[in-house]
């Protein structure tokens, strides 16, 4: 059988246990309250320890004196010899002789033979050439000789020409033509030494050598690289200096 319970109209009735668990949770706030307090009252403080330690200051003192002073200028530079060549043969030929001191690493003096190439070949020219002077002198004598007797004959004639007809007469363009001719056999064998000369490669200037190119037998042509030499007298030192100490150099 049912128990059946009555409220009462204005809610006089409500159930006991409602309260018991409103002030259990009023209870529960209080207590996290509480703990809440402590554990932010008990809680260490930061302090901040030698962050403003003063230290004194180290200077130095100096006297300034007014002068006349050079500034030191630090900078990165390469050294170059001031004189650097390559050796080239103004002839041909073939290789002969070589210095021992031709070589790289080598020293050697100004003027000291290097290379000499084979003089055969110049030397017969150079003969030539002195045959063919030595035509060309005799005919200009001969030459000589004939103008003198067209002179006689011009002058045993005893008449008066126009000038280009005692020209002819008198043989003076056929003069002119055997001096030429001697005129250019000297040449031909100024040039013929010249060539015998350059057979010997001499070195332009004290220096150190760097490279070689030939060797004994070896054939070169006119203008063939025989090696390099860089010169032992000046150097110059190639450097780059910060833009903002250009100022304290002299250009």
């Amino acid at each position: 059988m049912n128990r059946m319970t009555s409220h009462s109209p204005g809610g006089s009735g409500r159930d006991p246990r409602w309260w018991r668990t409103l002030i259990v949770c009023g209870m529960i706030l209080l207590l996290g309250a509480a703990l809440i307090a402590v554990v932010f009252s008990t809680e260490p403080v930061a302090e901040r320890a030698g962050a403003t330690r003063q230290t004194p200051m180290l200077v130095e003192v100096i006297t300034v004196t007014r002068g006349d002073h050079h500034p030191e200028i630090v900078a990165m530079g390469t050294v170059e010899a001031a004189e650097d060549v390559t050796l080239r043969p103004r002839v041909r030929g073939e290789v002969i002789e070589r210095s021992a001191a031709f070589t790289p690493g080598g020293f050697v003096a100004a003027g000291e033979t290097l290379v000499r190439l084979d003089p055969a070949d110049y030397e017969n020219v150079l003969q030539q050439r002195r045959s063919d002077l030595s035509q060309a002198m005799a005919d200009l004598e001969l030459e000589l000789g004939r103008q003198n007797v067209a002179q006689r004959d011009y002058e045993l004639l005893g008449e008066d020409l126009a000038a280009r007809n005692e020209a002819l007469v008198l043989r003076e363009p056929q003069l002119l033509a055997a001096r030429a001719r001697v005129e250019a056999a000297r040449a031909a064998v100024r040039q013929a030494e010249l060539d015998l000369q350059r057979t010997r490669v001499t070195a332009p200037f004290a220096a150190h050598v760097l490279s070689r190119e030939v060797n004994l037998g070896s054939q070169v042509a006119a203008g063939d690289p025989l090696g390099r030499l860089v010169g032992l007298d000046a150097y110059w030192v190639v450097a780059t200096v910060p833009r903002d100490r250009l100022r304290w150099l002299e250009l």
